[in-house]
């Protein structure tokens, strides 16, 4: 088992590294229909899923949120895709939720002046969120994180997520918005980190380098962030 994850492990190093010199595709030389806020590649054994709307940090509206998923389903659906490479397109990784008055629905709780019952709206905003995050934690096939730049809220828990994490030294890993009285979305910290270093972190709005996710077991290994983008 391990020398398949070594192999599974250096073939999305590669692969990463030749997703980012050629231009995304479906693996059938053309652009996947209807992918806006991210880019799809496949070559070889691993698909590379790239959030691309680098102009807000990567920042995961509503679009984003059903294209992650969306992407990730056809990886599955891919008998040729045995492991999938998750990254942002720009300098950072994701910087999380939009706080966007528009195209943000998916995160944020129900007007309380919306028309249909608050409770009911609460309750399948409260269900989408848990059917989003059981699919991307369960994924049947190994997910590689690569972590530039920010990672941050939403997309500290994606990288959290995946089973293997590689980050840059500079990269800065957290959960902000507990500073500002916001829930996390997932549970994830307490699993990469135990409880008690969770609570630390989350309670002091702590923002983790790259380099310090390693010898805390967030991340397999840090680099410098041009020794990372040859890999």
């Amino acid at each position: 088992a391990w020398k398949l994850w070594s192999q599974l492990y250096i073939e999305s190093c590669v692969i990463s590294k030749r997703a980012r010199e050629t231009p995304f595709t479906d693996g059938r030389g053309a652009e996947p229909a209807g992918f806006k806020t991210l880019q799809y590649k496949k070559e070889g054994a691993a698909a590379t899923i790239a959030l691309a709307r680098p102009d807000v940090g990567n920042a995961v509206d509503d679009a984003m949120f059903k294209e992650i998923r969306a992407a990730l389903a056809l990886a599955e659906k891919d008998s040729g895709v045995k492991v999938v490479v998750m990254t942002g397109a720009g300098a950072d990784f994701c910087t999380g939720r939009s706080l966007a008055a528009e195209g943000s629905t998916a995160f944020m709780l129900p007007d309380t002046r919306a028309k249909r019952p608050y409770t009911t709206q609460a309750l399948s905003w409260a269900r989408a969120q848990q059917d989003w995050w059981e699919y991307v934690t369960n994924f049947p096939k190994p997910l590689v994180a690569r972590v530039t730049g920010r990672c941050l809220d939403l997309g500290c828990h994606l990288a959290l997520a995946c089973d293997i994490v590689l980050a840059a030294d500079d990269a800065q890993i957290g959960d902000p918005e507990m500073v500002l009285g916001l829930l996390p979305p997932t549970p994830l910290w307490v699993r990469a980190v135990g409880i008690k270093r969770a609570k630390e972190i989350m309670l002091a709005g702590q923002l983790i380098s790259g380099q310090d996710a390693g010898g805390l077991g967030l991340a397999a290994g840090s680099y410098p962030r041009i020794e990372l983008d040859k890999h």
